[in-house]
């Protein structure tokens, strides 16, 4: 595993923590550190799962991203968005958790609108790693109901 891939799996495993929180305050994602040029990979974990989305009893949602992933040697794990509000707009469902800055959006037609069986959805975690970069994390379900992690890191000299 190179310094880029243990740093990246470094930072990647402590937005995940900050995600899980249950903390009612907006989550500041900061991570000290630096990184220099370019990084990106994509499909470092799967999940074979249709049990995504939880209902609770208060009209909210858990939704489970995985119940543990690989990020290169680096295995991490659960992580669960807890809480989640769902939204339905013109271009599908919104999932919102503004209390850990998680939106979650799911966007398919009327015929791909039966929730809970949900066929595609998508997660984004925003970021600024020291005064660098961003960090991108998003979450596809496809019809098959395997997440895919995509995650796209930039850093400036």
């Amino acid at each position: 595993m190179t310094n880029k891939n243990i740093l990246f799996s470094a930072i990647l495993f402590g937005l995940a923590f900050v995600a899980c929180s249950d903390d009612d305050e907006a989550a500041a994602f900061s991570v000290a550190g630096t990184y220099d040029g370019v990084f990106t990979e994509e499909k470092v974990g799967t999940l074979n799962d249709a049990s995504v989305i939880t209902a609770n009893e208060d009209g909210t949602y858990d939704i489970l991203v995985a119940p543990s992933f690989t990020l290169g040697s680096a295995e991490f794990g659960a992580m669960t968005l807890r809480k989640v509000q769902l939204v339905e707009n013109d271009e599908g469902y919104t999932f919102e958790n503004e209390s850990n800055g998680v939106k979650i959006t799911y966007a398919g037609n009327e015929a791909q609108r039966q929730f809970p069986s949900i066929l595609e959805f998508a997660a984004h975690l925003d970021g600024t790693l020291s005064k660098s970069g961003k960090l991108d994390f998003t979450l596809d379900l496809n019809h098959a109901n395997t997440i895919y992690f995509y995650y796209t890191f930039t850093g400036k000299k």
